[in-house]
């Protein structure tokens, strides 16, 4: 906002009043100054390489919630002292949460804004919880040698994998 001086009272105003506020002198004629515009700062685009990533991140979210799927009507179907074991309750959880996958994949691929933001909230809670279980099992990792070296990786790589994909979605906004 820019400020004028009244020129009787020498008060401060503001830079559109008619009139002084506080003798009443009017304020025509006065010079006004004129508001500068701050340059607004243009819309960054993402880089290439930014899409191709975001697109990968997608598609293995969708093949990885497929791939689940799959594993959950294999083991159903894998025989136990000659019977099928059925689908059973972790089997149609492992369905849901694969499906669920699946549908954020697509979602995340078609640029859905509902699935953006719960792919958004999931990468989030990931880097939490991945992050408490670090600490926590840290210790077990140490324990187990050379296997608890490569847990410890892969859980380092599903943090960073979850913070990178939130970096992506924000690049691609």
């Amino acid at each position: 906002m820019t400020i004028i001086q009244c020129p009787k009272c020498q008060k401060s105003l503001p830079g559109n009043a008619g009139r002084c506020q506080f003798c009443g002198d009017p304020l025509t004629g006065i010079a006004r100054p004129v508001a500068t515009i701050k340059a607004v700062r243009p819309l960054t685009v993402a880089p290439k390489w930014v899409w191709s990533a975001y697109y990968l991140v997608a598609a293995y979210i969708a093949i990885s919630g497929l791939l689940e799927v799959g594993g959950a009507f294999v083991q159903a179907a894998k025989p136990v002292n000659g019977e099928a074991q059925g689908l059973g309750v972790f089997g149609i959880v492992a369905i849901v949460f694969g499906l669920i996958s699946v549908a954020i994949g697509v979602g995340l691929a078609v640029r859905n804004e509902f699935f953006r933001g719960v792919a958004n909230f999931l990468c989030g809670m990931r880097i939490i919880f991945g992050g408490f279980s670090l600490i926590a099992l840290f210790p077990v990792y140490l324990v187990l040698g050379g296997f608890g070296a490569i847990m410890l990786l892969l859980k380092v790589l599903d943090i960073a994998t979850a913070a990178f994909m939130i970096y992506l979605i924000g690049e691609t906004d």
